[in-house]
């Protein structure tokens, strides 16, 4: 588990929260990687979210993605975006070069 202010993540080729990571910032969080991705379980929460990945980015079936408070900005950019999990925010900003794909 990590509890902090502010956070700076880069990571190269992947970066992984794992099952049952819990994560949460006070501030910003800025993940920089090859491609990110939240496992089962995992949950992340920040003040402002920016993702950035040159490959893909994958939030998993019950994993979570949450900016607290709920009225600021998520915002990810990646080639190709898959959402299966739980992204709450504000506003959410979703940019993919190639697809986003988020089941029904």
């Amino acid at each position: 588990d990590i509890t902090c202010n502010a956070v700076a993540l880069t990571a190269c080729p992947l970066l992984t929260f794992a099952a049952d990571a819990k994560v949460k910032i006070t501030d910003g969080l800025v993940i920089a990687a090859h491609d990110v991705q939240l496992v089962s379980g995992a949950s992340v929460e920040a003040a402002a979210i920016n993702v950035s990945a040159t490959g893909s980015v994958v939030i998993a079936a019950n994993s979570s993605l949450e900016c607290l408070p709920h009225l600021c900005a998520i915002d990810i950019l990646a080639a190709s975006i898959a959402l299966s999990g739980r992204v709450h925010g504000g506003d959410v900003r979703l940019s993919a070069l190639v697809n986003v794909t988020i089941p029904s």
